[in-house]
């Protein structure tokens, strides 16, 4: 019998833009990409450790070098290591020498884009990712650069479609305003990060029922400390950019009603994102639901996830207070459960350092 006195129990939170092998690790693009599979999956490991500890019990995995992320996934499934629930993307989709083209499967043209989102769903991808634009990796210090559309509206198409006639959903990393409105209209799921939305863009989003998931902390981390993470002074200045055209787009999509997800990429916690995001205008109710029944029903897991309620798994996560009132209870984690089973810190079967 647990003591739970003073708590709130709710269901376990989905991350829904998670990298396992890259959370966590800062430094330079280079330092954090070039490494082996071998290293790639021990950090992927010690990720889903730490992400049970703060209380998520599930991540949409958006992409990984060679699809380690499958294996992880596989790994996972088989009870080769305790982690959380994983819907995952494999590999992005970039064009040649396109944002971190060294995780992605380099493509070009519709049917070179196509055939690429065809051996990614062989592979075993549950989503497919593309990268639509510019990012914070190497040689990006401008926002034009940033928000420069890669793909041609073409090639975005055929790759949508084509995952569409093989029965999956497809989001896109992406950012700008002609980048994102070509995703838009080339029918996409969800946008990753969405810096540069209009209003009349979420007004569509909203139309299309287009799932935007921001990740704030990444921006706003980036931001703060990106010169000691080894960034160039230029990447600095454009991360701060950033975050006043993301505070101004996220005002838009909330206006219009866009769906919200909660999702930290590869720096952040949940519990960050969450205070992030009711900052910019969610209520706790809302962050609460987008981390919960509202992540489920985006990975089409709703049936099953994402609430407390009989014949629902029981993956649980109990805080001290109440965060409907106050989300920092994100952050007093007392006990976690995945499928029933106690994984709180002091019962997980690895410890590993935070």
């Amino acid at each position: 019998m647990l003591d739970v006195s003073g708590c709130t129990v709710l269901p376990g939170l989905i991350n829904l833009h998670e990298h396992q092998v890259f959370a966590g690790v800062v430094g330079p693009w280079e330092a954090i990409i070039t490494v082996p599979d071998s290293t790639l999956l021990l950090r992927a490991a010690r990720r889903a450790s730490l992400a049970l500890r703060q209380g998520v019990t599930a991540v949409r995995d958006l992409g990984a070098p060679r699809g380690v992320n499958l294996t992880m996934r596989s790994a996972r499934d088989a009870g080769l290591v305790v982690s959380p629930r994983i819907a995952a993307a494999g590999s992005p989709i970039a064009i040649t020498g396109g944002h971190a083209y060294e995780m992605c499967v380099e493509a070009d043209g519709p049917e070179g884009f196509a055939a690429a989102v065809r051996a990614q769903i062989r592979a075993g991808a549950d989503w497919i990712k593309l990268m639509a634009s510019g990012g914070l990796t190497r040689g990006v210090v401008s926002l034009s650069r940033f928000f420069a559309l890669q793909p041609s509206p073409a090639e975005l198409r055929a790759a949508i479609d084509a995952a569409h006639a093989m029965g999956r959903p497809v989001t896109a990393h992406v950012n700008g305003t002609e980048a994102i409105r070509a995703c838009v209209e080339g029918g996409i799921d969800g946008i990753e990060h969405g810096v540069g939305i209009t209003e009349d863009l979420a007004a569509e989003m909203a139309r299309r029922d287009v799932v935007l998931t921001p990740t704030l902390s990444i921006y706003f981390r980036s931001a703060e400390r990106a010169a000691e993470w080894g960034r160039p002074k230029d990447q600095v200045d454009l991360s701060r950019q950033i975050v006043a055209r993301h505070r101004e787009g996220l005002r838009f999509a909330l206006k219009h009603g866009v769906r919200i997800g909660l999702g930290t990429d590869s720096i952040g916690d949940m519990a960050e994102e969450a205070a992030l995001l009711h900052e910019v205008g969610l209520s706790p109710a809302q962050v609460l639901r987008a981390a919960t029944l509202g992540a489920a029903e985006v990975l089409g897991w709703e049936a099953w996830l994402g609430s407390v309620q009989p014949g629902k798994a029981a993956d649980l996560l109990v805080v001290e207070g109440d965060p409907a009132a106050d989300l920092g209870a994100l952050r007093r984690v007392r006990h976690v459960f995945l499928d029933g089973r106690m994984v709180t810190p002091a019962h997980l079967p690895v410890e590993l350092s935070t």
